[in-house]
């Protein structure tokens, strides 16, 4: 929403604290996490992400106005911390061909999944999707389905790849 009443210091604390929830908090616990997932035999991280992360979804005119706007940039920087996490990742693995390296190292597989507009508290129970059908779509990337470093979603009984 754009708020008319909102102070410059009420939209600064909105974007601020959506922003370290959304993005730096995911980032620094998948830092803290990396040397644990370089340790198994198939590391995977799949962020949550939103429809409303796409821009292309977002500028076609297709999806209902925004009604935060802080949630739904936190989410396209979520998808951009996903590619560059990825970027990283296949770095390492090219840095290490050839030699002795960590189980995993250079292999994880980062992804962003879009479960849908689920019921949930967050909007009120107002979403068109059960929770578990919204699921579906981090069970399949957990499974092996899916192109890594891609935005993917679980709808009419396929995984598709989202366009950014």
């Amino acid at each position: 929403m754009f708020p008319s009443s909102s102070s410059p210091k009420d939209i600064r604390e909105n974007f601020n604290t959506t922003f370290n929830t959304n993005v730096t908090s995911l980032y620094t616990v998948t830092l803290a996490l990396l040397p644990l997932l370089h340790l198994s035999p198939t590391p995977i991280v799949i962020n949550i992400s939103s429809g409303r992360a796409s821009l292309t979804r977002s500028s076609d005119g297709k999806l209902p106005p925004t009604k935060v706007v802080s949630y739904s940039i936190s989410k396209a920087a979520v998808n951009s911390l996903t590619i560059e996490l990825q970027k990283v990742e296949d770095a390492l693995c090219e840095e290490d061909r050839g030699e002795e390296n960590e189980v995993g190292r250079g292999n994880v597989k980062f992804f962003a999944a879009n479960p849908g507009h689920c019921k949930t508290a967050f909007n009120g129970f107002k979403g068109t999707k059960d929770p578990l059908d919204g699921a579906e779509v981090v069970v399949r990337l957990v499974a092996g389905d899916g192109k890594k470093g891609g935005f993917w979603e679980f709808e009419e009984g396929v995984l598709k790849e989202v366009p950014w």
